[in-house]
């Protein structure tokens, strides 16, 4: 099994400084494409830099302030027009995995979730048409149990995925909606990430210091996938922590 490691920490330090800290512990990183890491921001450092390092990357689109399916279409459609970018210069730098977050529920939306549900699967799915014109997968991503997320369920997201859109698992997600198993049972993953918690929130602990039993999580996943599995941390050494555990169970 292939272990990587994201965080949103890396992205408020320059990426010549935190590729160079997490060489030495990872060969596999998903970079949180926002804050100092937006590839329009970093492509030239990015070029010059990953040479020197034995290092797979996938991406993880911009998340903060970014809504698909807000019913303002003027952010709706800055949202998609970053993500867009995001798998275009992906693409350029020799990345073929970008990982997306489904759009939520703003105030309003929380009125007419059902019109939300449709704006979701129209632009999810106008996205994963850029990703497959540029050789790109686009995961869409299971959401924690919260008010305002959506695709809390396999069901929610296999309504919106197609054959250009592929799924990514977040067991520390699926945790909190208390649907692992569903998830394992289906195992057609294009990317996992974990991360541990009590199932109440979603507070991304190192792996071991929540409920989750990670031995039958990776036994299973096992049975159907052998992609890389990528600890979602609050920082390095909290993900050297994870990745000491899992190298044990495995």
């Amino acid at each position: 099994m292939k272990i990587g490691i994201s965080s949103p920490n890396f992205s408020l330090i320059d990426f010549e400084k935190i590729i160079e800290k997490i060489s030495k512990h990872f060969n596999r990183w998903e970079i949180v494409a926002e804050g100092k890491h937006y590839l329009w921001d970093i492509k030239e450092k990015f070029l010059e830099t990953t040479p020197s390092y034995d290092i797979c990357f996938s991406v993880h689109a911009p998340l903060s302030d970014i809504n698909i399916a807000s019913l303002n279409p003027r952010i709706r459609d800055e949202s998609v027009k970053q993500i867009n970018e995001t798998i275009r210069i992906s693409s350029e730098l020799g990345i073929n995995m970008v990982t997306m977050h489904p759009g939520h529920l703003s105030p309003l939306g929380v009125l007419v979730p059902e019109k939300i549900g449709e704006i979701n699967k129209k632009f999810v799915r106008r996205i994963a048409k850029t990703a497959d014109e540029h050789g790109v997968t686009i995961a869409l991503e299971n959401m924690p149990n919260q008010r305002i997320t959506t695709c809390h369920s396999l069901s929610e997201l296999l309504e919106i995925a197609n054959s250009n859109v592929k799924l990514c698992f977040d067991v520390g997600h699926a945790n909190t909606n208390n649907n692992i198993s569903e998830f394992l049972d289906y195992g057609k993953f294009a990317n996992v990430h974990i991360h541990d918690n009590f199932g109440k929130e979603d507070s991304h602990l190192v792996i071991g210091k929540g409920n989750i039993d990670f031995r039958n999580v990776l036994k299973r996943l096992n049975e159907k996938y052998n992609g890389v599995v990528v600890i979602e941390s609050r920082g390095l050494k909290a993900g050297v922590e994870s990745k000491n555990v899992l190298m044990k169970m495995i």
